[in-house]
């Protein structure tokens, strides 16, 4: 049986099932959340926050190099620089986005040239 080890709010429609991970130790409806365990207990692992300084420093480099161009805009272009077929980048990992952002700067700073 897994046992949440905080208290999770519960979306309208929300259930036990988008709460707690399944054996297999994936999230279940929660791909976002990262579990570990510590033995019959599952914790949600917070992400690193010193990605966010290195994230904001890329988007501001790739947004001053085109700033004609809308923030939307700008994060689902790099996100397609990483991803081509990418359409959907609610759901996108920071690794990704921050690999897209550096090949944008790369790309418009060749421009410039």
């Amino acid at each position: 049986m897994f046992v949440k080890s905080e208290r999770h709010e519960l979306g309208r429609g929300g259930s036990e099932r988008d709460v707690l991970p399944r054996r297999d130790g994936r999230a279940g409806g929660m791909a976002n959340h990262r579990w570990s365990s510590e033995g019959d207990r599952y914790t949600r692992r917070m992400r690193d926050p010193g990605r966010i300084d290195e994230m904001l420093a890329l988007l501001r480099e790739a947004w001053l190099l085109d700033p004609d161009s809308r923030l939307g805009q700008l994060v689902f272009n790099a996100a397609r620089e990483r991803d081509p077929d990418i359409t959907d980048v609610f759901s996108i990992e920071d690794g990704v986005l921050r690999k897209g952002l550096s090949r944008y700067i790369q790309r418009q700073s060749s421009k410039k040239e």
